[in-house]
């Protein structure tokens, strides 16, 4: 058997390429294509004029050339997406076959055929996907991610890839919430092997009241079955209300799919009515081991700017009590022997990607309760059920507001107390500085083996940037004043492949 190719391609620009630098790119390309047969993953990054240019080389290309190809991963370069003219193309077949409504992306024809293919993914595209064929009951893994609302999946189109994708174990969808209702149905889609589940959703440009927001919700997950779920995101974050959602959607899936593994993972980001609904989701979810909340809290609604939006904290001091070993519905009325363990109580990694309303104070006394030697001296006192509560293992906070408290040098703060296993990192100019009281407490966190990102922004720095999918990584580096003790972690959700160039 022939040695197998994993190939990550890099190639951007826009217009026509002449002479020597044409000669060049054709003859690379052509390369690539003479070893079709010995393909096995393939990773593009490429502009629309090199997504023609592709096509044209392996039009005529036959399943038969493609006997081993596993998995395909797209990158359409954004700064071009929106230029798409059929000027540039070099193949008449291409212009023509763009024209006919069928999404523009490499391998477009010859991926429908691909005998061995399991694994698609799209990324920044600006195209409806629904039309695109796949060998769908093939699939493993799949995702389409877009920037683009009109290019999202409506309901209706994701039920329907879904029904015919009974074999993903692994699926990253945007869904557009349409004002037109969709036709409701009772056919359940069973997806025993799906693991991990990643909906990131947004509303049309036209106003959707709540609660025909929350029926289409009911109508996808109501209608899904997926046993063997364990790792969970659900992203809405884009959502202006009045009042915010009154449910957590998710859970008609994960009732329906019981008996079941637990939800180990939730990565959750959408406005929510009340704290109280919250805690009751995490109260259900008793083995999750890593959570990933953004706020939570309702925003301005752009379609009445006249309606002024108090915002309700959901992530703030009471939450983060509730998940505080010892502090979790504390009562000077309760014995201490019927005292309940704390929310989430094998939590081991917490996100908080844009922390706005939770104090220092709180999350380090949290972090603090969870060490193995807060644990241990729990145990001792006998109180049965926290027994069961697992040291924190990681804590990533991303503060949405500047630090209270500043220090005029940071940086001798952080010489003077950075264990030797942390990392210390400070964006310069800074306006704010993190206090020698908070990089203390870091530190012995650091000790204790619960590794800490602390971040502040930085005035006028854009906003942090958060993943579309918690598999695309839940924290991001952004501007700001920070620390960040032990080896940074990508909160258990993989990446979405080599971001180099390589072949294998």
């Amino acid at each position: 058997m022939c040695l197998l190719l994993s190939m990550s391609i890099h190639m951007s620009g826009y217009g026509r390429l002449s002479g020597s630098i044409s000669d060049a790119y054709l003859s690379l390309l052509e390369s690539i294509v003479f070893f079709s047969r010995r393909w096995k993953d393939i990773q593009l990054h490429l502009s629309p004029f090199f997504v023609g240019l592709l096509n044209s080389l392996v039009e005529d290309l036959e399943p038969e050339d493609v006997p081993w190809l596993k998995s395909v991963e797209i990158f359409l370069e954004p700064s071009t997406q929106r230029r798409l003219s059929s000027a540039v193309y070099p193949s008449s077949s291409y212009r023509e076959s763009n024209s006919n409504g069928k999404p523009l992306l490499p391998f477009r024809d010859l991926i429908r055929l691909a005998p061995s293919l399991q694994s698609f993914a799209v990324h920044q595209h600006f195209q409806p996907l629904h039309q695109l064929q796949l060998p769908w009951a093939n699939l493993t893994d799949l995702t389409f991610k877009s920037p683009c609302d009109s290019s999202r999946l409506t309901v209706p189109q994701t039920l329907s890839i879904l029904a015919n994708s009974p074999n993903l174990s692994s699926c990253t969808l945007g869904v557009l919430l349409t004002p037109v209702d969709p036709a409701s149905t009772t056919d359940m889609i069973q997806l025993n092997s799906l693991r991990a589940l990643s909906l990131h959703f947004t509303l049309p440009n036209d106003d959707l009241p709540v609660g025909e927001v929350e029926h289409r919700f009911n109508n996808l997950f109501s209608v899904i079955r997926a046993p063997g779920l364990t790792r969970l995101a659900f992203i809405a974050r884009a959502f202006d209300f009045r009042r915010g959602i009154g449910c957590i959607p998710f859970m008609p899936l994960l009732e329906g799919s019981a008996p079941s593994p637990p939800l180990e993972e939730l990565y959750l980001s959408a406005p929510l009515k009340s704290q109280s609904i919250l805690i009751s989701c995490l109260h259900s979810l008793s083995a999750l081991t890593h959570l990933c909340l953004d706020p939570c809290t309702m925003m301005q609604n752009r379609f009445d700017p006249e309606c002024k939006i108090v915002p309700v904290p959901i992530v703030d001091d009471v939450l983060v009590q509730r998940l505080t070993v010892g502090l979790a519905l504390s009562n000077a009325d309760t014995d201490a022997e019927t005292t309940p363990s704390p929310l989430c109580p094998r939590l081991e990694k917490l996100v908080l990607p844009s922390c706005r309303h939770a104090s220092e104070e709180a999350l380090l006394a949290f972090a603090r309760s969870r060490t193995s030697a807060a644990l241990a001296l729990a145990r001792s006192s006998s109180i049965s059920t926290r027994s069961q509560v697992v040291p924190l293992r990681y804590l990533d906070v991303s503060f949405a507001r500047s630090n209270e408290k500043q220090t005029q040098d940071s940086s001798s703060l952080a010489s003077a107390t950075r264990p030797r296993s942390s990392t210390m990192f400070v964006s310069s100019p800074s306006p704010s500085f993190i206090s020698s009281r908070i990089l203390s407490s870091i530190a012995d966190l650091g000790r204790e083996g619960v590794l800490v990102s602390w971040r502040h922004p930085v005035q006028g720095s854009p906003a942090p940037y958060v993943a579309d999918s918690a598999w695309e990584g839940a924290m991001s580096t952004s501007m700001g004043v920070g620390i960040r003790t032990g080896m940074r972690g990508n909160f258990g959700w993989d990446g979405l492949g080599t971001q180099g160039m390589y072949t294998r």
